[in-house]
């Protein structure tokens, strides 16, 4: 069994897999409460769905991206493992993605064929990024990316993260923070932030989440 806050299809509207169409499959409770999240209803407890159900009712989707999000995905990672085994047993040959806010080590996924999307919380408000565990799924998975969710006054503790990780060779994604009340505005200020800093847009795709502009979820 697992337990899902919801699922829906729509397009990937954040990180290096922007504007690929996919089925989401967003996990029930999460071990951190940042101030500001947009989907605070997947902290709470959510409905129980067979793994074999939700793995053909994705592959229905006919999408070539499935996405399990949250919530924390891998407070979940044994059922996790199982869903990625179903479908890949069921003919499924796309990309199956975890988003993870890089705190728990994803251990009953090694060795699957996972894309494991890490975002540890940076904002100088709310930071909780642990750089050694962050490097070391770096080290033992395959298909990683770091995205790094943020303000232009966070920049500072971007930084200090970036200097306390040290070198990495992964796609890595700096994306406005959807809280903040006028998000094109903010999404321009992080540009700007990033073009003046020679490290930063060495490093950096700046990706607002497009689903926001289109809006759709």
């Amino acid at each position: 069994m697992i337990e899902i806050a919801e699922r829906f299809l729509s397009i990937q509207g954040e990180g290096h897999l922007v504007g690929t169409p996919a089925y989401f499959i967003r996990l029930a409770k999460c071990n951190l409460r940042c101030p500001w999240c947009d989907t605070k209803y997947s902290w709470s407890p959510g409905e129980r769905v067979e793994v074999r159900e939700l793995a053909l009712e994705a592959l229905s989707k006919g999408v070539p991206l499935v996405v399990a999000t949250g919530g924390e995905p891998l407070l979940q990672q044994e059922a996790l493992a199982e869903l990625e085994a179903e479908l890949r047993s069921s003919g499924f040959e796309g990309i199956f993605q975890i988003e993870t806010n890089a705190t728990i080590y994803p251990k009953a996924l090694e060795g699957r064929d996972v894309w494991l999307t890490l975002s540890p919380k940076v904002t100088c408000d709310y930071y909780v990024a642990d750089t050694n565990l962050v490097r070391k799924i770096i080290e033992n998975f395959e298909k990683v990316e770091l995205k790094l969710v943020a303000r232009a006054s966070d920049i500072p503790c971007v930084k200090r993260f970036l200097k306390e990780l040290g070198e990495v060779s992964v796609p890595k994604v700096l994306q406005p923070l959807s809280g903040e009340a006028n998000y094109s505005k903010a999404s321009r200020e992080l540009v700007m932030k990033v073009l003046e800093d020679k490290e930063l847009r060495r490093q950096f795709r700046v990706i607002p989440q497009i689903h926001k502009f289109l809006k759709i979820d």
